[in-house]
């Protein structure tokens, strides 16, 4: 029962975290601003999401549009015929006047004349009057690459410098689209134009006499047409990058001139009664803090078409192609802003203008304020003809304005035809349409129809298509998808009502299903069997599965149901885990046991033999270690907390990974010391051999401590290291509350004895008879002293541990020092006293020989009793 109801809490909080995680990611992604970052994690979240929706699609039967569309289509056989891309504006005129003549409800251009033609300047003018009596059937195009990302104040100047640089040409007084701000307090009145037209002006003054300067010129008039529009660029996109300065400390103006500045600001809202009876300074503040954010992304600089094209147009729209985090196209704005100006600021798209042009209708957007952002709370449809009843209540965008596109099948499952045959005197053209033919086959049929009888009254997208130009996007249907066919796929979705959506207020309804599921899945998981949890699992998805496609099919809703997946895998294999964690206890246990004390690969033979699972306490031979910081009490008493917590955890943790490098076991910590063994808990016969090896690679790690201690300005730091070898009992010893993996023993004493000793004989290591027994042949040592440890009645010879016997230790220097050593030995201190001052010239580092040589003195004017036998002995531990 115990086990179940634990089960049954850890499904509840598994079910928990989801719901959480999908509450916090599908609000950020509701009011996420834009291609804003908001972190790896939740980028790489969104682009799952998505490709997890697309998965809706493959399973989709193909539909057949009723929509009265038709994409014209330069393609890869009218490049062939006609002539490469771009055509001549000639003939760009004859395409649209025979659209015109075919009587097409309206043509939305997605693409864009930016320059010139040159070396025939009449074609521009041939295409303009085409334009210029067709106005009210053509959209023309425009895009830009500059998303830019302000703060919510500086929309005013992206605003102006939006106008400033052709916006005012390009977006002109639209009755077919219009926008209604309930959030908007500072505009009314307002001349921004005051503020900012001085400004960009000595920026554009600025940028010309750096660019002459750069360019070796004089005057303007020296440039060429190529530097002169280059020029232009630079002047535009230094605009729009003041806005993204302006009114912060960054603000050149404001900090060169603020009482210029100032002065601007009293006189562009001298007839706004909010702001005219302030000062400048708290007009700036308030503008600072009444704009509240608009999530919906803006562009700066845009491209519109020459002005032979431009000044006639009536509409023009963009055919920006927004992407998704992962650079495919699944959501269409259907207009974007340049600022926040209404009626200035806001540019529709392709799609949408089309739309409306197509059926004369008017699109009527609101938004409003909702504590520090506005959203998109309505998108109306009317017909101008039965006003004030809406067509469509609300469109089902996002807050940035955005359509899901309902994608019909892959390309050409909507009708095109080939832009070279509207430039054929033929009455009859191909009309190609992916679908069923006649014999039941799937794929691209075309179907000979009269030219005039088959545009007429049709929407028109034209774009080119051809491979070689590559305007081609990644799409949820098909890669490589003809980006004027995503156009006209929303042009048929608007015109037919067919809208993909997403449920209301889905960052609250699907955490709630998530609670729910989730709760009932722990009920029916913790109280079954595995093999019973498996088949539960399956009927789950299977069910989830339908009901997701039900939802995407027949309502049209497009659920984040990924989170709804996860759960049921997370839940499932969660709770399995826990089941057979509950088998597996005992040896999950030791596992966690001894993981403390040696390293991973240890715990794993540990765990491969039963015999090694006996925890009782055995007399076992061994190797005992201990090492100790000298010194460390008194400087410790100086340090701070914080710093001495750091201090021994940088120390212990490189001290530590050595041990369990060389299969030891950490015994425990005593503060500034160390406790380990080697041999145990799985016995092996070199334990003396790795306990040496792990005292020389301590000592050597030692030397890079100190160097990254010395930076810090910590106390130098040595060390004392104690090894002996012998029978000891090992196992889980204490109390029937605490107990502690540990070994004990006379030899374990010994062992922390000769550490201690190492402050006697000032060496680093030192090692019993017994361990030096055990690897006389592969390391390099010398014997220290006969000596007699407190607690310990018999004498035992001490070694110091030097190197490994293929290392580079001076053979001279312990060749000296036996001789020197057994000399003292024999009694014979006056040659010894003399070997040890030759030692001590030549290795003044060699601290042993100087207690030797101050040893000999000493019995050289108190000769020792006829009976020394050579112990010395130790009086403190």
């Amino acid at each position: 029962m115990k086990n179940r109801i634990f089960n049954f809490v850890i499904g509840i909080i598994v079910t928990l975290a989801i719901a959480s995680l999908t509450h916090y990611y599908l609000r950020h992604q509701k009011y996420k601003k834009g291609s804003e970052y908001q972190s790896a994690f939740f980028d790489m979240l969104e682009g799952t999401d998505l490709r997890f929706s697309d998965l809706k699609y493959k399973n989709l039967e193909h539909r057949k549009a009723n929509a009265d569309v038709v994409l014209v289509a330069v393609d890869n056989e009218s490049i062939t015929e006609v002539g490469r891309w771009p055509w001549g504006r000639d003939l760009m005129a004859q395409v649209n006047q025979k659209l015109m003549d075919s009587g097409v409800a309206a043509v939305g251009m997605d693409v864009i004349w930016s320059e010139p033609e040159r070396g025939f300047p009449g074609n521009d003018m041939q295409l303009g009057k085409v334009i210029e009596k067709h106005a009210d059937r053509i959209v023309l195009g425009t895009l830009s690459t500059d998303e830019i990302r302000v703060q919510p104040y500086q929309d005013y100047c992206v605003t102006e410098a939006f106008l400033a640089t052709g916006g005012e040409e390009l977006i002109k007084i639209n009755p077919t689209f219009t926008i209604d701000d309930e959030g908007e307090e500072l505009d009314n009145g307002v001349q921004w134009k005051l503020i900012f037209e001085p400004l960009f002006l000595e920026i554009q003054a600025d940028a010309e006499k750096s660019y002459l300067r750069e360019a070796g010129k004089k005057s303007l008039g020296e440039l060429t047409a190529f530097q002169r529009n280059h020029l232009n660029s630079k002047k535009r996109a230094e605009i729009f990058s003041y806005c993204k300065e302006w009114l912060t400390p960054n603000d050149s103006f404001m900090n060169d001139n603020p009482e210029f500045v100032k002065a601007l600001f009293q006189q562009a809202f001298s007839k706004n009664q909010i702001m005219q009876s302030l000062t400048a300074d708290q007009q700036i503040q308030k503008i600072k803090t009444t704009v509240v954010d608009f999530p919906m992304p803006q562009y700066g600089e845009w491209q519109g078409n020459i002005p032979d094209l431009q000044k006639p147009a009536l509409y023009t729209a963009s055919f920006v192609a927004h992407q998704d985090v992962d650079g495919y196209v699944r959501r269409y704005p259907l207009f974007y802003r340049s600022g926040n100006r209404l009626g200035t600021s806001f540019v529709p798209s392709l799609a949408l203008q089309t739309f409306l042009v197509t059926k004369g209708y008017r699109a009527e957007v609101t938004v409003t304020k909702f504590g520090d952002r506005k959203s998109i709370t309505n998108f109306k449809i009317f017909d101008t003809a039965t006003d004030p009843e809406s067509l469509v209540e609300s469109l089902p965008i996002d807050s940035q304005g955005r359509l899901i596109v309902n994608f019909y099948g892959p390309q050409n499952s909507l009708p095109y035809i080939s832009a070279k045959d509207l430039l054929s005197d033929e009455e009859k053209i191909m009309v190609r349409r992916y679908g069923l033919d006649q014999n039941g086959n799937i794929g691209v049929n075309q179907e000979p129809v009269n030219k005039k009888t088959f545009l007429k009254g049709k929407s028109a997208i034209l774009g080119v298509t051809a491979i070689a130009v590559y305007d081609l996007r990644n799409t949820a249907v098909e890669k490589n998808f003809p980006g004027p066919e995503i156009h006209l796929t929303v042009l048929a979705n608007l015109l037919e009502s067919n809208f993909l959506k997403k449920i209301p207020n889905e960052e609250t309804v699907l955490p709630l299903v998530i609670i729910v599921a989730g709760v009932l899945l722990t009920w029916v998981l913790s109280c079954v069997g595995a093999f019973s949890a498996i088949a539960c699992m399956a009927v789950v998805l299977a069910g989830t599965y339908y009901a997701d496609k039900f939802l995407f099919e027949q309502i049209h809703f497009v659920a984040s149901s990924l989170f709804f997946y996860t759960e049921i895998f997370v839940l499932h294999f969660t709770m399995l885990f826990y089941k057979y964690f509950i088998e597996e206890k005992k040896r999950s246990e030791l596992r966690k046991t001894f993981s403390k004390y040696v390293s991973p690969a240890v715990v794993d033979e540990l765990l491969k033999n039963e015999e090694n699972l006996k925890l009782g306490g055995r007399k076992e031979e061994m190797s005992v270690f201990f090492s100790d910081v000298r010194g460390f009490t008194q400087f410790s008493e100086k340090m701070d907390p914080q710093d001495l917590s750091r201090f021994l955890n940088e120390y212990l943790t490189p001290m530590t990974e050595i041990i369990f490098k060389n299969k030891g076991t950490l015994d425990k910590y005593m503060g500034d010391g160390v406790m380990a063994f080697f041999g145990a808990p799985v016995p092996y016969v070199d334990h003396a051999y790795h306990a040496c090896l792990c005292a020389l690679q301590s000592i050597e790690a030692l030397k890079k401590i100190q160097l990254e201690f010395d930076k810090r300005q910590w106390p130098k730091v040595e060390i004392g290291i104690g090894i002996n070898t012998g029978f000891m009992s090992v196992g889980n010893m204490g109390s029937k509350i605490v107990q502690s993996y540990t070994v004990i023993g006379d030899a374990v004493n010994l062992g922390a004895r000769l550490e201690g000793a190492t402050k006697e004989y000032g060496v680093k290591i030192l090692i019993s008879e017994t361990t030096y027994q055990a690897v006389k042949d592969k390391f390099i040592m010398r014997e220290v002293d006969l000596v007699r440890v407190k607690g310990k009645k018999e004498p035992i010879r001490a070694y110091q541990l030097l190197d490994v016997v293929t290392g580079s230790t001076d053979r001279q220097w312990i060749e000296l020092y036996d001789q020197a050593y057994r000399l003292y030995h024999s009694r014979e201190f006056k040659k010894a006293e003399a070997a040890f001052s030759h030692i001590e010239t030549l290795y003044p580092d060699d601290t042993l020989s100087k207690i030797y040589k101050v040893r000999c003195s000493e019995f050289i004017a108190f000769p020792p009793p006829s009976e020394w036998d050579g112990v010395f002995e130790m009086r403190t531990k």
